[in-house]
């Protein structure tokens, strides 16, 4: 994750998806947009 594109350092988030894929985001509003999430799919696990 060190080299990844996300703006923030502090505030990255790394969503694995399928069995071997992520991506690196930083998104503005990380606790909306991790609620958005659930809201789509209440089974993914958050590991803060």
């Amino acid at each position: 994750m060190l080299n990844a594109p996300a703006c923030s350092f502090t505030d990255r988030i790394e969503v694995l998806y399928n069995q071997s894929d992520s991506v690196v985001i930083s998104p503005k509003e990380r606790e909306e947009f991790i609620k958005e999430l659930l809201k789509v799919n209440p089974n993914i696990q958050v590991k803060l």
